[in-house]
């Protein structure tokens, strides 16, 4: 056995965690999407060189106390549409296609699919030491419609179904790596029913591949004035998935398949914006609490200690509240950066962890839960 190939392996069998690392390669974008919470962001000039970006990526992998923890780096490309400087993300996708320790992953609306495929299919054909993660994964946003259309439109004011379907087209056709996220803002709930049975409609054409991943605005939380409605597509929703896990044997959306993980941010990953300031995750940028949680620059000279530093304060990123470990709900949404916002609590951790803050969302929740308790009997009975 060859010296590369026993590395390989030892690689492999002492497998840790992967480090995500979110790169904003734009703050522009060239849709107008109405709930985007930066929507009102003023798209700044500045732009990183992936020369620095490679160098502190390649300073990560190589220090010692990176090396203890993680197996890898998943590069996350962010923005704006972080394709809109494609010119970085290909770079970048280039840079490290045959460094094994590297993925990428990419948050897009789908519009430039046809420019990106190209590198996507020469990154595809390398490996990643994770046997069961991709080199590269593409998240698309998709609302299912009608409520796509009336809410995400192009900077000209047109609809863009048609550019997110294709791109779920060209990505399956490829074999290229990709999910699906949706966003419902609450005044929309109404059509819940309806986007559910538009991504079931995908379900049939592309497969399991095709998930209904609902995101709820969890900025401007309207909950309680939309509770009545919200309930009862709800309600409709789950006879719907009851249906369909007959069928399926899993459901089609995330709604009342249970997840109350807590998030990664702060601990195993770090978002770097076009200024090269470091924070916690892409939501702290844009938060009116941004000041406080800015951590480092990327092209400062400490930046590799800011990181460690970073990630000694949030090693403990498993707490949980016990009005939260008590809760009836079988799925939250635990965005760290909007819990740190809303909390009245004292100090740095303990609004950072302060998970039942939203009060409203969390009602919300508890709902979800109640209805996938009932799922879980209809199931069982059956």
């Amino acid at each position: 056995m060859n010296l590369n190939k026993k590395l390989e392996m030892e690689l492999k069998n002492n497998l840790k965690g992967i480090y995500g690392l979110e790169i904003t390669t734009t703050q522009a974008c060239n849709f107008q999407c109405s709930y985007c919470f930066e929507r009102n962001h003023v798209p700044e000039e500045n732009l990183l060189n992936p020369n620095i970006i490679t160098k502190r990526v390649k300073q990560l992998l190589d220090s010692n106390w990176f090396k203890e923890q993680y197996s890898g780096i998943k590069i996350i490309l962010w923005g704006g549409e972080p394709t809109m400087n494609m010119p970085l993300c290909k770079s970048l996708m280039e840079i490290f296609r045959q460094d094994e320790r590297v993925c990428f992953f990419v948050y897009t609306n789908g519009s430039t699919i046809d420019n990106l495929m190209p590198t996507l299919l020469r990154l595809k054909k390398q490996p990643f030491i994770k046997d069961n993660q991709s080199k590269i994964t593409i998240q698309v946003s998709y609302d299912g419609n009608p409520t796509h259309d009336m809410n995400r439109r192009d900077r000209k004011g047109n609809k863009t179904t048609y550019k997110a379907i294709h791109a779920i087209t060209e990505l399956h056709k490829y074999g290229i790596d990709y999910g699906l996220k949706a966003t419902m803002s609450w005044k929309d709930f109404k059509y819940l029913p309806e986007c559910w049975d538009d991504f079931k409609s995908l379900h049939n054409k592309f497969g399991s591949k095709i998930k209904y991943s609902l995101t709820v605005d969890y900025y401007n939380v309207e909950f309680s004035k939309y509770k009545d409605i919200v309930e009862k597509v709800l309600i409709k929703v789950a006879q719907k998935e009851v249906e369909f896990f007959k069928e399926y044997r899993y459901f089609l959306s995330n709604i009342f398949r249970g997840n109350k993980a807590i998030c990664a941010t702060g601990k195993n990953m770090a978002c770097i914006d076009t200024d090269g300031i470091v924070y916690n995750c892409h939501g702290a940028i844009y938060s009116k609490c941004s000041d406080d949680l800015q951590y480092a620059n990327i092209f400062d000279k400490d930046f590799i200690n800011s990181i460690q530093r970073a990630n000694s304060i949030y090693a403990n990123n498993n707490i949980e509240p016990d009005e939260c470990k008590e809760c009836i709900s079988s799925s939250c949404l635990r965005c760290n950066v909007k819990k740190y916002e809303e909390s009245k609590k004292e100090t740095h951790l303990d609004r950072w962890y302060d998970y039942p803050a939203q009060k409203d969302l969390c009602k919300y929740y508890k709902l979800v839960g109640k209805i996938s308790a009932a799922i879980g009997s209809i199931l069982k009975r059956e």
